[in-house]
């Protein structure tokens, strides 16, 4: 089955979702976002979407406003 023009793109597996959240573990929020560069907005989210809000929300302070 074919995927619709304009959904989401997903992490392709749990596996790369766990790597990235291992990778910014730990660390500051400035050192996180930091840590993420390069990955897609969609990426982002999907990762701080299995993270302690509180930690995600600071996270998500040190993006750059124009992202």
């Amino acid at each position: 089955m074919a995927t619709p023009t304009g959904t989401s793109l997903q992490i392709e597996n749990d596996d790369d979702r766990s790597a990235l959240a291992a990778k910014i573990a730990g660390r500051a929020p400035h050192e996180a976002i930091a840590a993420l560069d390069g990955e897609g907005d969609e990426t982002i989210a999907q990762v701080l979407e299995g993270m302690n809000p509180s930690d995600a929300v600071s996270i998500l302070w040190e993006v750059d406003d124009e992202r």
